[in-house]
């Protein structure tokens, strides 16, 4: 069963008959170029992370080191996306990132979750159950990141706020049944307050070119090679456990 995301969900809306200025484009060629550029950006690298996972001829060691780096970059995603990354407890919520976004949907794709064999091993050699991936998080590996600064925000986390700000209603009914009366929504306002940060309309225009900045490929690059290098890729994921 394929987890259905809002980048995949975009691309497949139709134009709707019932607004005439859209004209007969589908939702995703409306668009600015800026944002689709974000959209087509997140289906490669998902394909591409998706294709280092499942590799018809890596053996089941080198996949299971892939795996557990693939989880590592996760962690430390989820760690540069939080103020205070030492004090906070690890399960709390935090804004998702275009680099953990599309490194969840890779680990979650139907492909990747039919190596269960392999799944099954690295859970048993965390110490933690394969019944989903949030339970691989319950025994934290990487404890502490050299770089702090945040990544840059998903953009379809910020597709998603804006949908529940435009459905979110201005006006609420009051409970009183005596005067019935029409109150203004604080907690809208409230929402809008606190997501305006991540919604900075400088960002969603600069935010393809920093995502393509971003350094997703290069922790990535040994334990990615095959052939006469796997040996090599397991020896990454240790030092990297030791160094953390």
């Amino acid at each position: 069963m394929e987890i259905q995301t809002i980048h995949s969900h975009v691309r497949q809306v139709e134009p709707s008959h019932l607004i005439s200025e859209l004209g007969h484009d589908t939702l995703y060629r409306l668009f600015p170029p800026s944002i689709r550029s974000c959209i087509r950006a997140y289906g490669i690298l998902r394909r591409w992370l998706t294709s280092k996972l499942v590799g018809p001829r890596l053996g089941i060691r080198a996949r299971q080191a892939r795996m557990d780096l693939f989880l590592c970059a996760i962690e430390v995603a989820r760690l540069r996306g939080r103020e205070a990354p030492s004090s906070l407890p690890r399960d709390m919520p935090c804004t998702r990132s275009f680099v953990e976004a599309v490194l969840t949907s890779a680990v979650l794709s139907v492909e990747s979750r039919l190596h269960q064999r392999a799944w099954q091993n690295l859970a048993l050699s965390r110490g933690v159950q394969c019944d989903s991936l949030a339970s691989f998080f319950t025994k934290p590996c990487v404890h502490s990141i050299k770089f702090k600064e945040p990544l840059i925000v998903d953009m379809g986390w910020l597709i998603e706020r804006l949908l529940e700000i435009a459905t979110t209603p201005d006006i609420v009914e009051s409970l009183s049944l005596d005067v019935p009366q029409s109150l203004v929504n604080f907690n809208k306002r409230r929402y809008v307050r606190l997501s305006k940060p991540e919604l900075d309309p400088h960002d969603l225009q600069t935010s393809m070119q920093l995502h393509l900045k971003c350094a997703i490929t290069q922790p990535f690059s040994e334990a990615f090679s095959t052939g006469r290098n796997e040996s090599k890729g397991l020896r990454t994921i240790e030092q990297h456990r030791e160094r953390s």
